[in-house]
């Protein structure tokens, strides 16, 4: 279960450097309240989401990249989106925003864990970071921009992870989520 953060302090600046990653002081806030029983209602999706706004946006700047947060749009049945049916989470390049199915989001956190459900979501950031980067091409194949949008989910979690903002057992629950 990921625990809540209260404040994050600059002073993990030299941790995260010796990650390899840019420096990721800039994540003020991590306040994660999506306990397993947790119902993915707003203010769940907010705190979640606030995150992965900071840490992405701090992250591509060091690398000369303006990003643009992505809108998330909660769902609470399947819905017509710009780019099809909100099954259970997906990201639409054409105006930059998440879709979640709120519903099936309780349903796999109350199934596999709150991680799970966050992943999920880590994963649509994900593609949105492809789309910044210029890296979603449909010339290439489905399954190496899902493996790459995985591979950021990854980055934003080992950043977590290493700063503390995970509980023992949260990267191998998201593990377990990736190779199902």
């Amino acid at each position: 279960m990921v625990k809540h953060l209260s404040q994050f302090f600059r002073g993990q600046r030299q941790q995260l450097l010796g990650l390899g990653l840019p420096s990721l002081y800039f994540v003020t806030l991590l306040c994660w309240t999506t306990p397993a029983q947790a119902a993915w209602d707003y203010p769940t999706l907010k705190a979640v989401s606030q995150p992965l706004d900071t840490f992405w946006a701090s992250f591509l700047k060091e690398f000369g990249v303006r990003y643009r947060f992505p809108v998330v749009y909660p769902h609470k049945r399947v819905e017509r989106t710009p780019c099809g049916p909100s099954q259970l989470a997906h990201y639409c390049p054409q105006n930059n925003s998440i879709h979640l199915n709120i519903p099936q989001l309780t349903r796999l956190a109350r199934q596999a864990g709150d991680v799970a459900a966050y992943y999920a979501v880590a994963h649509e950031y994900g593609h949105s970071v492809q789309n910044h980067l210029g890296l979603l091409n449909p010339q290439v194949p489905v399954v190496m921009t899902e493996l790459q949008a995985d591979c950021l989910a990854g980055i934003f979690f080992a950043a977590a992870d290493r700063v503390g903002a995970l509980e023992p057992g949260d990267i191998e629950e998201g593990i377990l989520v990736v190779i199902r």
